[in-house]
């Protein structure tokens, strides 16, 4: 029951990650900057807060939990890679068209963490 709760709230925290590192990043665009270390950092945090959410999540299923739908399984393995993929794909680019692409990947986040609480909730 706890790492339910655990999850729950990784979950909450991941959404609200999301929202404000997208704006961030539609910020920094239009104020016409790259991605700086600030924004560098709250991306790492955010990755780090996503597999965090993904190491309970296995543990909950080896433990014999069981989301509803498995395509909640889905929605937490793309969340998990979606900011290393577009950085490895870019090869770690930093000028303002990457923060463009950053922040609406957040946003995408923001979706794809509203469609995982949606499936994942028994």
């Amino acid at each position: 029951m706890r790492l339910f709760l655990i999850h729950g709230g990784l979950a909450s925290s991941m959404l609200f990650f999301a929202i404000i590192a997208g704006v961030w990043g539609l910020v920094a665009y239009l104020r016409r900057r790259g991605v700086e270390g600030d924004y560098w950092g709250i991306l790492a945090v955010g990755e780090l807060l996503f597999l965090a959410q993904t190491v309970v999540g296995v543990a909950m299923w080896v433990g014999g939990a069981r989301p509803p739908r498995s395509v909640h399984l889905l929605y937490g393995a793309v969340a998990s890679i979606t900011l290393p993929t577009y950085f490895a794909l870019s090869k770690g680019r930093d000028d303002r068209m990457a923060s463009l692409i950053y922040g609406l990947l957040c946003f995408f986040l923001v979706g794809i963490s509203l469609r995982a609480m949606s499936t994942g909730m028994p």
